[in-house]
C-alpha cells in the first residue's frame, strides 16, 4: 500500500482545497493510505474528518510571506516528512510546492507531484514581481518530479522556460456529475430568504467566488451602471474586497440592483436561482465554479481569461468578454438578457460539455496514472 500526502498551505474551501478534498476522499483505499497536511483554516480539515480522512494540521505555514513563519513552517514541515515517510507527496498552492518539494529533494521522496492551480505571475503585479514569482514556479517545477496544470492556456504560458516541458502534464479540473441543485423556486426561497428582494420580472444574474481582485467583480459592477436593463445581481462569496465592493455599488446607486449575499456553504446548489450565470474574472486557471454552474444548466457569461476559453467555446456553451472591455461585456450580456432561446441552447450544451469531458473520474484516473509512473 502507497502513502500519499496532500500537502496544502490553507485549510479554507476554494478551488485547490476542493481538488485535495476531491482526491483525497476518492482514492481506493485498498491501494493507498492519504493523510492531508493543511495549514489555517478550519472548513477542509472538517469536511476530511467527516470522511474519516486524517488530517494533519501546521501550526505556521500562513499565505502571507514572513521570514520567521517561512522558516517555522520549513522546519515544521521537514519534520512531518521525515515521520510520515510518504511514498508520494502531492504539493498543491505556491508556497506549499516551493517549500515542499525541495524539502521532498532533501529527505529523498521518490514521487513528489505537485499541481499549479495557477500562476500569479499571470496577476496584476509589477514587472520584477512577476519575473520574480516566475523564476520561483520554474524552480518549484524543476524540483518536482511531475507537474500538473488545470489547463492547455496555463501548460502554455510556462512550458518554454528550459528544462520543465516533460515534466508538465496537463489534467483538467473534474467535477461529479451526480451533484443535486436546488430548483429554481425552492433556491430563490432558501437564498433570499429575509433579504427583501424583489426579483420577480426581473432577469437574475449570480457570480459565485471569493471577493478578491482577480475575480473582476469590482469591474463588472461598474459596467452594470450602463446596463439599460431590468436586472438584479447577487454575488454569493466573502473576501478581502468585501467593503471595496459595498462601497461601489452605494456609489453608483446600485444598491437596489446588487446584492452580496456572503458566504454560504455548497454555494453551487443555488446556481438555478439564476437566468446567467456571470464569471468576470481578471485570472482564471480552471474554474470549479465554471463546472458546477454548468452542470446546473447555467447560460454563462465569462471573461476571456485562462482556461476558460476550454470550457466556454463562443455561441455553442456560453459567451466571453474582454473583462476590460465594457462596451464588449455590456452588448454579449444584453445578447443572453433578449434571448431566451439562446441562454437554453448554451445552457444544454455547455451541461452537455462538462458530463462527457470533465467527470471527477477522469480526472482521479489521469491523476493515479501520474501516481504510478
Amino acid at each position: 500500500m502507497k502513502k500519499i500526502l496532500y500537502c496544502i498551505t490553507k485549510g479554507n474551501f476554494g478551488g485547490a482545497q476542493k481538488y485535495v478534498y476531491d482526491l483525497a476522499v476518492n482514492m481506493d483505499k485498498n491501494q493507498y493510505e492519504v493523510t492531508v497536511l493543511c495549514g489555517e483554516g478550519e472548513a477542509l480539515p472538517r469536511r476530511l474528518q467527516e470522511k474519516n480522512i486524517r488530517v494533519i494540521r501546521m501550526n505556521n505555514m500562513k499565505r502571507n510571506i514572513g521570514i520567521i513563519n517561512e522558516i517555522k513552517s520549513f522546519i515544521e514541515i521537514y519534520k512531518i516528512f521525515k515521520k510520515e515517510k510518504p511514498d508520494i507527496i502531492h504539493l498543491n498552492s505556491s508556497k506549499m510546492g516551493g517549500i515542499g518539494s525541495f524539502i521532498g529533494r532533501i529527505i529523498g521522496i521518490k514521487n513528489i507531484i505537485f499541481t499549479a492551480h495557477g500562476f500569479a505571475f499571470n496577476e496584476d503585479r509589477s514587472f520584477i514581481s512577476r519575473k520574480i514569482i516566475l523564476f520561483f514556479h520554474w524552480l518549484t517545477i524543476l524540483l518536482t518530479h511531475k507537474t500538473i496544470v488545470v489547463s492547455d492556456k496555463t501548460k502554455s504560458g510556462i512550458e518554454y522556460l528550459p528544462f520543465i516541458k516533460n515534466k508538465l502534464i496537463r489534467i483538467y479540473n473534474g467535477i461529479d456529475t451526480n451533484l443535486e441543485f436546488y430548483d429554481k423556486e425552492k433556491s430563490r426561497e432558501i437564498l433570499l430568504k429575509n433579504k427583501n428582494i424583489n426579483i420577480e420580472n426581473k432577469i437574475t444574474l449570480l457570480s459565485i467566488g471569493e471577493l478578491h481582485k482577480n475575480k473582476g467583480f469590482d469591474l463588472f459592477i461598474k459596467y452594470l451602471t450602463e446596463l439599460d436593463r431590468d436586472f438584479i445581481y447577487l454575488i454569493i462569496g466573502d473576501g478581502e474586497e468585501r467593503d471595496n465592493i459595498e462601497t461601489i455599488i452605494q456609489d453608483n446607486n446600485l444598491t437596489n440592483k446588487a446584492y452580496l449575499i456572503g458566504r454560504i456553504e455548497d454555494a453551487y446548489k443555488y446556481v438555478k436561482s439564476a437566468d446567467i450565470f456571470i464569471l468576470p474574472s481578471r485570472t482564471e486557471a480552471f474554474p470549479y465554479v465554471l463546472l458546477e454552474s454548468g452542470l446546473g444548466n447555467s447560460a454563462v457569461l465569462a471573461s476571456r481569461v485562462g482556461g476558460i476559453s476550454e470550457i466556454i467555446i463562443e455561441n455553442e456553451t456560453g459567451l466571453l468578454f474582454d473583462i476590460y472591455d465594457k462596451n464588449n461585456c455590456l452588448n454579449q450580456l444584453r445578447r443572453l438578457i433578449d434571448d431566451k432561446d439562446l441562454r437554453n441552447k448554451l445552457a444544454i450544451n455547455i451541461h452537455d460539455k462538462i458530463v462527457n469531458e470533465f467527470s471527477q473520474d477522469k480526472m482521479i484516473k489521469e491523476t493515479i496514472e501520474v501516481y504510478n509512473k
